[in-house]
């Protein structure tokens, strides 16, 4: 693996030197300015309307649109109870969530899939894949546009990448330390690394 930090030899370091870096890094400045809408609602036992949506805002960055809200409305809050019972079952079956929640798009069902169990699962977006791939020696790459696709990227690379790499980290340190290496690869700065 690849792991890399801002140093004058931009030399491979361990993975601990790489997550304690790039999470040193990390800022959510809309988790500051929603007033904590992730850190004081992912831990529920239970979860309400109100702690599904903070969280659905906070993943989003924003209110939701009219048509974002009827989406959730209509694919998540409506099953309310099964994500509750998911959450609270230590024999966690992923086949009965997958069927369960088919119709949300991949990314919104991945982020359900770690609210319902965020010790198991990270969260996946266009950042932490794309550090993924970099870490890899994949280079730079971006996550498909197919829901499909997104979702096998997801459970055959990602996942068990994440459980390797998470080794004696918190789920959040680990991803957030990914989050702010794969938006920095994005960025103007990463010439810096070539």
């Amino acid at each position: 693996m690849n792991f890399i930090i801002l140093s004058k030899s931009n030399k491979s370091v361990s993975q601990k030197e790489f997550i304690d870096f790039w999470d040193a890094l990390y800022e959510d400045s809309y988790e500051e300015k929603s007033g904590n809408k992730y850190s004081d609602n992912i831990n529920q036992s239970e979860h309400s309307k109100q702690t599904l949506l903070a969280l659905f805002e906070w993943k989003n960055r924003s209110k939701m649109s009219a048509k974002k809200t009827r989406s959730f409305n209509e694919n998540i809050l409506s099953k309310l109870k099964i994500i509750n019972k998911l959450r609270n079952d230590p024999n966690f079956n992923e086949d009965i969530f997958l069927k369960e929640f088919n119709t949300v798009s991949t990314i919104w069902k991945i982020f359900l899939l770690h609210i319902i169990k965020p010790n198991k699962y990270p969260i996946f977006d266009q950042h932490v894949y794309r550090a993924f791939c970099y870490i890899n020696h994949q280079g730079v790459c971006e996550l498909p546009l197919n829901n499909q696709e997104r979702e096998k990227k997801y459970f055959d690379e990602y996942l068990p990448f994440f459980q390797q790499i998470k080794e004696g980290f918190s789920i959040k340190k680990t991803d957030e330390a990914l989050w702010t290496f794969g938006k920095f690869l994005k960025s103007n700065f990463k010439k810096i690394i070539d």
